[in-house]
């Protein structure tokens, strides 16, 4: 194995792969990254089983060949280089690595030792424009869950219907959905994906972010399991969550008691201000007090042995009074999410759900996305 490449390429290409390996692998192969070189490249990958990244670099091939290094190591090295060409050689059971002025060695683990990644057979089952994706991915996967006790709220449910691809998490205290319109029908597609494999997605999307009007075209394997994001020379394989997804519509509202026009920025500053007492308090606990006559939210929290703090501004709102308490922190990072200069609040009382949507100065909501705060007793 001998080629040459581009520091800056190799670079780029171990970052995204390098992502996915487990800082506490079950088996050593899985903290090394498989580069595999043939005539027309070089390929990198990385897995720790559940998540693999896959993806090409173009390199002066001397001598094909694969092999296993350290992935951390070896990506550590390849950044602190400088840019220009770098020669990389597999002599005996090392590889060796030269550039200007620097040069290493690093041990190896046989090639054949690390896990086969699934290759992409057949057509896509759908496209999907990458500003778009990266978009609706960011806007619901802070809503799973983290903890793995409840493995189905640590996953993304994907629901086709026609034009539509609806995507939905949930954590059981919060609930985030957004419909992705669609050029072309797409057949009946239910998957539960997990949500760290759509972060790990979206990273790739951003890191190149100069080419985002290219396409991510999305295939399930049926016979593993398994879906895979190809964007450009990248290949994302993500085993799906076994599990079954609560039947989340019935958290959201038919209805509301109760309508806010905010302004994003507006809502933010309090929210910050706020959770200066907030964040010290059970829960991050914060209070909204709204009189629609009187057209006036005021915010405010409370710690017993500091003090407390109040927001007051002035808001379009219709409907009956109403006071609730929400999560300073759930609320900070729902406006994080929104893309839009106002949003809506729905409520039907203090103990109900709320329900936030983006819209336009008039209340005229966006229809494709919205997201669930569950309120916190009053007490």
């Amino acid at each position: 194995m001998k080629f040459s490449v581009l520091q800056e390429n190799l670079s780029k290409s171990l970052n995204a792969v390098s992502k996915v390996v487990s800082t506490k692998p079950t088996l050593p192969i899985l903290s090394n990254v498989l580069i595999e070189v043939t005539k027309n490249g070089v390929v990198l990958s990385a897995t720790d089983l559940d998540i693999g990244i896959k993806t090409s670099i173009g390199a002066d091939v001397e001598k094909t060949g694969k092999v296993t290094v350290s992935a951390k190591t070896f990506a550590e090295f390849i950044n602190s280089l400088p840019s220009g060409k770098i020669d990389v050689e597999l002599i005996g059971n090392e590889v060796k690595v030269n550039a200007k002025g620097n040069a290493a060695s690093f041990n190896i683990i046989p090639a054949d030792e690390f896990p086969v990644m699934s290759e992409v057979k057949g057509n896509s089952l759908t496209s999907i424009p990458a500003t778009l994706f990266k978009d609706a991915i960011e806007q619901v996967v802070f809503a799973a869950a983290i903890d793995d006790a409840r493995p189905a709220l640590t996953g993304i449910q994907f629901e086709a219907s026609g034009k539509n691809l609806l995507m939905v998490g949930v954590d059981g205290f919060r609930l985030s959905k957004k419909n992705i319109k669609l050029d072309s029908p797409l057949e009946k597609f239910n998957p539960l994906v997990p949500a760290k494999a759509l972060v790990e997605l979206s990273r790739i999307l951003s890191d190149t972010a100069e080419e985002l009007e290219e396409l991510v075209d999305i295939y399930l394997l049926k016979n593993k399991n398994q879906l895979v994001f190809r964007y450009k020379e990248f290949d994302l394989i993500t085993r799906l969550v076994d599990a079954k997804f609560p039947d989340y519509k019935q958290i959201i509202p038919a209805d509301y008691k109760t309508r806010i026009i905010l302004e994003v920025e507006q809502l933010q500053n309090s929210v910050k201000i706020i959770n200066i007492f907030a964040r010290n308090v059970i829960g991050n606990k914060s209070i909204i007090d709204v009189n629609p006559t009187e057209g006036k939210l005021s915010m405010q929290a409370a710690l017993a042995e500091v003090g407390e703090n109040q927001s007051e501004f002035e808001v379009s709102a219709e409907g009956e009074p109403v006071v609730v308490a929400f999560s300073a922190k759930y609320l900070n990072d729902m406006l994080n999410h929104i893309n839009s200069e106002y949003l809506v609040l729905e409520s039907n009382g203090s103990t109900m759900p709320g329900v936030f949507k983006p819209c336009d100065a008039k209340g005229e909501v966006d229809e494709d996305y919205l997201h669930i705060v569950m309120p916190m007793r009053l007490e």
